[in-house]
């Protein structure tokens, strides 16, 4: 049944329903019950029959009497507080304590809830007093809900012995929100048919009960399944903020929708839990006027984060110093700040830059589904149409350097050309794009992993084009790595080296050999030995714990020429360097030894 069915039954089992009896509405924890009920069946049942609903969670409830307190003093409302007012007068403090949590709300009580609260609280009510009470009661076109009841301490079939009570004589209408699955329970059971033996899945005595005493009690269980992308909607549509409004429109609710498919969060508590921390995160980084995508990554990365998070307890960092891919997922990272905050409550606000400029630096070098470009790529099996208007949306988003991943530019290069011939497509203004993107971003990009190769271009003219641009690419890239603007190869200034060092390795480990061989080495023989000594450490902060398959054929060979060029200096000038600073240039030549043999 759809919610709105759900609904319309519900209706008519208050209208119509002449069984004596209460329904059921079953479904796992957090699939949104409890929201649907207040959020969908309550404001139908009031616009479509004035019928009032009184919600009542049994979560760790430990009596009946306990139930019948919270059904009448919780909910009974102002006007039954007016009428208590003269038996109230005649009791003990314990009722007086309670008069002040009443609740203006729907008028609900019964024979059954009168006697439970008289219990509860130690009341001796005189018969006019309970008249009284009694001729305060409304019965008709009212909705009892009793929530999570596999959660309640009170033994089931005594609960459904009180529910029963409630429907069968005082003629209540009730419906069960539960979770079925945590009250029937099985045991395996080997059994032998036709001369052979097999286990067979037989219900716990327990479970025998329960349903025996629910055929006598519920008269229809429903099968709650949600509206999911509904449910999704007017959760996102609580939270009136600018940040936001990215969310409030049918792609971005397509795109949660799969989000929590792919993530495989089906409990609407995580995803609410998720849009609530991000609402607060949202509220501290709004000077920074951020755009869509970054608030997409954190909203996102929040989600996936907090399926993580069980029984209130945090794994702990796993990521680089501003980013994780691992508590989040593949999709997106966590950012370090994000975390931070929904673990400890504490925001710093001096790490969100230098994350959005990290991210940036994550998305340049990651390869991820992109519609436009699998238009492109899969031209063959497209249409003219189609093609032409992914390469103006492509063109399009390279105003924006990150916004198409730099790690494809080969393959879209190789693509291009291909159209060019094919659709007679001039690709001269995305070309003049990814070539100025790379010239400012191309510090981190590694040529050999960019596919900068033929594949199958068939023409001269083809191959000419694709060769042309093959080699623009390649210069902006060494362009790029190149800017070693900041460092001036002054001993003074080896910390600089090493802020480098910091910013260049997070994601590859090419980084000697982006600088001048001759002037590095220069520098080292005019350096102290505590100088040289800190530029060891530069070396051992980016080698030390790479892996071979991270090294760089460029910096193999640097490392290798640079052994060289050291001894080959050495020799030229034998006795004019101190023999301490000599020890130190050792210390750092078995460094790079190492750092080869490591490579291997």
């Amino acid at each position: 049944m759809t919610n709105e069915q759900i609904c319309g039954y519900v209706k008519r089992y208050i209208e119509k329903d002449k069984t004596k009896s209460a329904i059921m509405l079953t479904a796992p924890w957090g699939k949104g019950k409890s929201y649907f009920v207040q959020n969908e069946l309550i404001p139908y049942l009031e616009e479509n029959g004035n019928y009032q609903s009184v919600v009542v969670s049994l979560y760790g409830v430990g009596s009946l009497a306990e139930i019948s307190k919270s059904i009448y003093f919780e909910v009974k409302g102002f006007g039954i507080k007016q009428r208590l007012k003269p038996a109230l007068e005649k009791t003990n403090d314990d009722v007086k304590k309670i008069v002040p949590e009443l609740i203006p709300a729907a008028k609900i009580a019964a024979g059954t809830v009168i006697r439970g609260i008289t219990s509860f609280v130690g009341v001796d009510l005189s018969l006019g007093d309970l008249q009284e009470l009694y001729s305060s009661i409304d019965l008709s076109g009212k909705l009892l809900v009793f929530e999570d009841i596999e959660r309640s301490q009170i033994d089931i079939i005594e609960f459904l012995g009180y529910v029963n009570s409630i429907v069968e004589q005082d003629g209540v209408k009730v419906l069960l929100i539960s979770n079925e699955d945590e009250l029937i329970h099985y045991v395996q059971k080997e059994v032998e048919e036709d001369g052979k033996k097999k286990l067979v899945k037989e219900y716990t005595e327990s479970s025998l009960q329960y349903l025996k005493f629910k055929e006598k009690t519920v008269s229809d269980t429903i099968q709650f399944y949600g509206n999911t992308r509904d449910a999704i909607k007017a959760i996102i549509g609580q939270y009136n903020c600018k940040q936001f409004d990215w969310l409030k429109n049918e792609d971005a609710l397509d795109g949660v929708e799969k989000l929590l498919f792919s993530g495989r969060i089906d409990n609407l508590r995580t995803f609410i839990y998720a849009c609530q921390k991000t609402f607060e995160i949202y509220e501290q980084i709004d000077e920074y006027n951020l755009a869509d995508e970054y608030l997409e990554c954190i909203f996102y990365g929040v989600v996936l984060f907090s399926r993580s998070i069980k029984c209130g307890i945090f794994p702990a960092w796993k990521g680089t110093e501003y980013l994780s891919t691992e508590l989040a997922g593949s999709i997106v990272p966590l950012f370090r700040f994000c975390y931070e905050y929904i673990r400890w409550h504490e925001f710093d606000k001096y790490q969100v830059e230098p994350t959005i400029k990290a991210y940036n630096e994550y998305r340049m070098l990651k390869q991820s589904y992109d519609p436009d470009l699998a238009v492109i790529f899969d031209y063959h099996t497209s249409t003219e149409i189609n093609v032409l208007a992914a390469l103006k949306r492509i063109d399009d988003r390279l105003d924006t350097p990150f916004d198409v991943s730099l790690s494809i530019y080969g393959k879209l290069a190789y693509h291009l050309v291909k159209l060019h011939f094919l659709l007679d497509y001039d690709f001269s203004s995305i070309r003049k794009k990814m070539i100025s993107n790379l010239n400012s971003n191309g510090k981190n990009i590694d040529i050999n992993g960019l596919a900068l190769r033929y594949f199958d271009l068939e023409t001269n003219e083809e191959k000419e084009l694709f060769e042309n641009f093959k080699k623009e690419i390649e210069e902006s890239i060494k362009k790029s790595q190149q800017d070693t603007k900041d460092f001036s190869y002054n001993p003074a200034e080896i910390n600089v080296l090493q802020k480098q060092a910091d910013s260049m390795t997070r994601y590859s480990h090419r980084f000697i050999s982006l600088y001048n061989l001759e002037k590095l080495v220069d520098m080292l023989f005019v350096s102290t030995a505590q100088q040289i000594d800190d530029f060891r450490g530069v070396m051992f902060s980016v080698y030390r714990n790479a892996m071979p398959d991270q090294f760089e054929v460029d910096d193999y060979n640097f490392m290798e020429n640079m052994i060289a060029l050291i001894d080959s200096k050495k020799e030229a000038a034998p006795g004019n360097f101190d023999k301490i600073q000599l020890l130190q240039i050792d210390y750092l030549c078995d460094n790079l030894r190492m750092f080869i043999k490591q490579s291997a």
